[in-house]
């Protein structure tokens, strides 16, 4: 007999984007690992970006419930003159200069929808989860933030069923943490507000899961200890089992290639610079050089490859498909991972670093070097971090690479990588779960 499990998201296909990877894998193999799988997300989310093909992944025994929920963006898009169909942010934006308008938005933003603008969801879910999970015979609720606000779901759950129902509370992000609250105008009220709430859903659930070992730590510290468990982000081998991509393939071509969200606390200012002089130095080097961005890219680092005179060199591709995604990483013979270079940045562990594994292309890094990414690449050997102040080695890395190019030398060639298949992530949330 399968057991039930019912796992609350707000991001869901037709949604892209990397909220949307972790449990969408997640519940792609729950089935097969014995669990009738249940997911509960909006009808009608305001989210900008759409990926229509991840729908296909969804197996037909997961049952998907919608229910309408309200949210605040048509206001904001009204006071900025936005259009409806215009992607919406919130506030943040890639220029330093914002308008009284995203100031304002800002502040309303951090201030007034605590935990986030998906507060509105919490009231009505709990009302009608109560009775979907009575009537289901659900044993486990999953709930997967941000928003945060998917937790508050969870601990209203809590309160109305108790021992009788086992909740999980998975954080992808930091909460009150995460560093991006550096640009939100809290007040303190706010922050107590926020505090408060985190301290009653780690309180409260009965296992909290997370996707680095330093966030297991951090939760630990903050109220989860002896309940806490890393899951880390993974990859899906189904998406790397063609044998040649779709993309034509640059043969005669030195790829870097970044993809996904570029912000400007990633910009990677001395990988610039050293391929400005690597490349006014050795012509080889430079005839051959490409520079493949996909995904959105702040202001900031255009301005800065534009600086060391590398756009001539650059293509960008804008949003693309997750597929897509795939296909880029297999074109590309150099791939570029930038954690944010802010403070507590050991515990970013993007699910973008275990696609580019799989890949088996070459990875060059920045970030935190004593950080779980630097670790992780150390123990694959599928490349390098630097710090964002490091510049003496980076060069040297970078001709390294070049070099086993030329050579068409393989790059990657161990397959330390594979225990960090979507397969193998999900027995160890079995694992959990069965503990």
């Amino acid at each position: 007999m399968s057991k039930k499990i019912l796992i609350v998201s707000y991001y869901w296909p037709p949604s892209g984007g990397s909220g949307v990877q972790r449990w969408l894998k997640f519940a792609k193999y729950l089935p097969d690992l014995g669990y009738e799988t249940h997911v509960y997300t909006p009808e009608n989310p305001d989210f900008s970006v759409v990926d229509v093909n991840l729908e296909k992944e969804i197996p037909k025994e997961v049952i998907v419930v919608k229910r309408p929920i309200k949210e605040p963006y048509v206001y904001y898009r009204a006071l900025l003159g936005k259009k409806n169909s215009e992607g919406t942010n919130f506030g943040f934006t890639n220029s330093n200069k914002k308008s009284l308008a995203q100031q304002f938005a800002i502040w309303v933003r951090s201030n007034l929808f605590i935990p986030d603008a998906r507060k509105w969801w919490v009231k009505p879910s709990v009302k009608f989860l109560k009775k979907y999970i009575a009537e289901n015979n659900i044993e486990t609720i999953v709930t997967t933030g941000p928003p945060h606000s998917m937790h508050l779901i969870g601990l209203g759950l809590k309160k109305e069923f108790g021992d009788n129902l086992t909740w999980i509370a998975d954080f992808r992000d930091p909460w009150t943490r995460i560093y991006t609250n550096q640009e939100l105008k809290i007040s303190g009220l706010a922050q107590k507000k926020l505090e408060s709430l985190e301290r009653q859903v780690l309180g409260k659930c009965d296992k909290l899961i997370t996707v680095s070992d330093f966030l297991k730590q951090e939760f630990e510290q903050l109220g989860a200890k002896g309940k806490s468990y890393a899951i880390y982000n993974g990859f899906d081998s189904s998406d790397y089992l063609q044998n040649e991509p779709n993309l034509p393939k640059e043969n005669k071509k030195f790829v870097i290639s970044y993809i996904g969200l570029f912000p400007g606390l990633s910009n990677p200012i001395n990988l610039w610079k050293n391929l400005k002089q690597i490349f006014d130095s050795n012509k080889d080097f430079k005839n051959v050089l490409k520079i493949v961005l996909v995904g959105n890219i702040d202001n900031s680092i255009l301005q800065d490859l534009e600086e060391n005179d590398l756009m001539n060199f650059v293509e960008l591709k804008g949003i693309v498909s997750h597929n897509e995604a795939v296909e880029f990483q297999k074109t590309s013979d150099l791939l570029l991972l930038c954690i944010p270079n802010v403070e507590n940045s050991k515990g970013i562990l993007t699910g973008k670093l275990f696609e580019y594994l799989a890949s088996e292309k070459p990875i060059i890094a920045f970030g935190d070097v004593k950080g779980d990414v630097a670790q992780i690449l150390k123990e694959t050997q599928a490349g390098e971090l630097f710090s964002y102040q490091e510049n003496d080695k980076i060069s040297e890395f970078l001709l390294q690479t070049f070099e086993a190019f030329k050579n068409d030398a393989p790059t990657v060639s161990n397959k330390k990588y594979l225990k960090y298949s979507r397969l193998e992530l999900t027995k160890n949330l079995v694992k959990v779960l069965e503990t």
